[in-house]
């Protein structure tokens, strides 16, 4: 029998991180603009890696 994992302190925390690079992601697009905003000023400003934030949106356009 398997048994399910469910963290519930886990799920708050991809959700803050999530917030966090989309509160970035804005400040960036208004700063720079979306062309010139990068994934990795993105990442900086949410104070994540780059890979976070490829893993959480794939993509700049799927943030916006």
């Amino acid at each position: 029998m398997t048994r399910s994992y469910t963290s519930p302190r886990r799920k708050l925390q991809a959700m803050q991180t999530r917030k966090a690079i989309l509160d970035a992601a804005q400040e960036q697009f208004v700063k720079r603009g979306y062309d010139s905003a990068t994934i990795e000023s993105i990442a900086i400003a949410a104070n994540v890696s780059s890979e976070t934030v490829y893993k959480a949106f794939s993509n700049k356009f799927n943030i916006l």
